[in-house]
């Protein structure tokens, strides 16, 4: 897919992923969960109950192999953002007369 469009590929359900991208579809609560935008909803009222259990079954991870886990799972999509944000840094720096510097984000 390339670009910003790599992080929601890899989230979204492929049968979204044009309605999300391409044609910026606006999806309902529950259609958005089917599609992969969200993990749940909840009722208001519920809100800060879900939300205190979650965090504290998140408490529970090993901080450091989750984040491992979850870098090497978008490592993928992450090459590409960064290959994406290098392309158009040198198409800015070229149409603005300068030369790109390498590395800069």
């Amino acid at each position: 897919m390339g670009s910003g469009g790599d992080l929601p590929a890899n989230r979204l359900a492929p049968t979204h992923l044009t309605r999300v991208v391409v044609l910026a579809e606006v999806f309902s609560p529950s259609d958005a969960v089917g599609a992969g935008l969200l993990d749940t909803v909840v009722p208001a009222a519920e809100l800060p109950d879900v939300a205190t259990g979650t965090a504290s079954e998140l408490a529970k991870l090993d901080r450091d192999a989750h984040a491992a886990s979850k870098l090497r799972a978008r490592d993928h999509a992450l090459k590409a953002l960064r290959a994406a944000i290098e392309t158009d840094d040198a198409a800015i720096q070229a149409s603005a007369g300068a030369a790109p510097q390498p590395g800069r984000p």
